[in-house]
């Protein structure tokens, strides 16, 4: 047994098996000074053995060993139902979330979102999943009317809803899209009409800030 701590201290031990105390001792450590100590004990097993540490009274560290079994296995992942047989919208938008989330490689959000859509055209939360998929895509036109959507509903009692998410995500896409605005802006004004070939990567390429602003935006 071995023990050292980060500053001096004035220690108890105490090491139990199936709770008798079998070793008991007060020492003194610190940075540069450590306890080591072997102790002679048999037993047919480790399971039972239970070493605690004290300062004052105060327990600061306990250890008890537990059985070495093989635990199950756990059952595989379910794959998740076709959007149709799903009962209800939000098992649709957890479906959705869920490919989401583990990016998977043979399924699509969009079809649980839009399904859910075509049940409840106004339903807050779909259409501001949706919305924010289609924001992070780049598909601003479509992610503002689902953000849209999703405030005529959510304000129509409260102009100041307890979860404001759609209302920060309006704003990002807004503030994004009047990014690529104002940059279009910029170049009539100092090229004139765009017919020149080069516009089109000069407008839609976007800065080095702005692609570290949103890359982080997007965490």
């Amino acid at each position: 047994m071995v023990v050292y701590a980060s500053s001096e201290k004035k220690l108890d031990i105490i090491i139990e098996y199936n709770d008798d105390v079998i070793y008991e001792a007060s020492i003194a450590v610190s940075p540069v000074k450590t306890y080591a100590k072997e102790i002679p004990f048999c037993c047919e097993s480790e399971v039972g053995l239970k070493a605690s540490i004290f300062e004052q009274g105060k327990l600061l560290l306990s250890y008890a060993p537990e059985s070495q079994e093989i635990e199950p296995i756990p059952d595989p992942a379910k794959a998740v139902e076709a959007p149709q047989l799903i009962q209800t919208n939000e098992e649709l938008l957890l479906a959705g979330m869920h490919i989401e989330q583990y990016r998977h490689a043979t399924y699509l959000p969009d079809p649980y979102y839009l399904e859910g859509l075509k049940r409840d055209a106004g339903d807050i939360r779909i259409n501001n999943a949706y919305g924010t998929l289609l924001l992070r895509r780049g598909d601003l036109d479509r992610a503002l009317e689902h953000f849209n959507k999703a405030l005529e509903r959510l304000i129509r009692l409260n102009p100041n809803p307890y979860d404001s998410e759609t209302y920060y995500n309006l704003g990002l896409t807004l503030f994004t899209f009047m990014t690529w605005m104002g940059r279009m802006m910029h170049f009539i004004r100092r090229h004139g009409p765009m017919n020149s070939k080069r516009w089109l990567f000069i407008i839609w390429q976007p800065s080095i800030v702005e692609k570290n602003v949103m890359s982080m935006l997007w965490r």
